[in-house]
């Protein structure tokens, strides 16, 4: 079918055949549309099953990704993690292992031991904890039969001992933590140890610790070992001076 259009151009009109050309086709209005498309039309609609059907699909897919997803995670959350010689999984790790050691913490927080022990020497100290060597482990301070601060270390008596003996900011950490607190500064920390009113106070806080009791357990595997400090410190409500911030 040819069209003169008004700039005298003389094209097509797309027309849909249906067998041979309107020979199949009833030449009488209808009602309703039959399967041909009108004249003119480009572009076929789909039909409203095939709509259904598309979405359908991707509500499956959906549900597909998610339970891949659930399972992964699932997957995730109790594979063993072979870290540090630690064959536990992470839920193992968070259900069993680190509340069983919350329970040995609290009996040994039952019947703790004075700070003081430490100034007689490492030999005395391990006496009266009846060991016979240093041991790897976590401890925690209390002041006035209240934890005040949970640490961790491969030798849990040596560092103790720092805590109490020690004179840099290096080995009496805490005590250098303490005297901030009440002389704030912005020195440098070495500088800060040479000043004489700072290093009043660093001592001031070494006597303190003194002062304190202490209770201490054994933990060999050094995964276990760092995921309890966490857990120690978020049970007891430590959040003072435990502080996990990176330098």
């Amino acid at each position: 079918m040819r069209v003169r259009r008004s700039n005298g151009y003389t094209g097509h009109v797309p027309r849909w055949r249906n067998g041979r050309r309107a020979g199949l086709r009833s030449r009488w209005e209808q009602s309703l549309r039959g399967s041909t498309p009108l004249l003119g039309t480009t572009r076929i609609p789909q039909p409203i099953t095939l709509l259904l059907h598309d979405k359908l699909s991707c509500v499956q897919a959906a549900l597909i990704n998610a339970t891949v997803s659930t399972r992964l995670k699932a997957y995730c959350y109790t594979m063993t993690m072979h870290i540090d010689g630690c064959t536990h999984t992470f839920r193992e790790l968070a259900l069993s292992v680190l509340p069983n050691h919350m329970a040995r913490m609290k009996k040994a927080m039952t019947q703790p031991l004075s700070m003081k022990v430490l100034m007689a020497g490492k030999r005395t100290t391990l006496k009266l904890m009846r060991r016979k060597k240093d041991f790897p482990g976590c401890y925690v301070l209390l002041k006035q039969h209240k934890p005040w601060y949970v640490g961790i270390s491969k030798a849990v008596v040596a560092r103790l001992t720092q805590h109490v003996k020690g004179t840099t900011h290096f080995n009496a950490s805490l005590a250098y933590r303490m005297a901030c607190d009440c002389n704030p500064h912005e020195l440098r920390r070495s500088s800060a140890m040479q000043n004489a009113r700072f290093h009043v106070a660093f001592e001031k806080a070494k006597q303190e610790l003194r002062s304190m009791k202490v209770a201490a357990i054994e933990i060999h595997n050094p995964l276990e070992l760092y995921l309890f400090e966490v857990f120690c410190a978020l049970k007891l409500r430590t959040g003072k001076y435990n502080t996990f911030v990176t330098h």
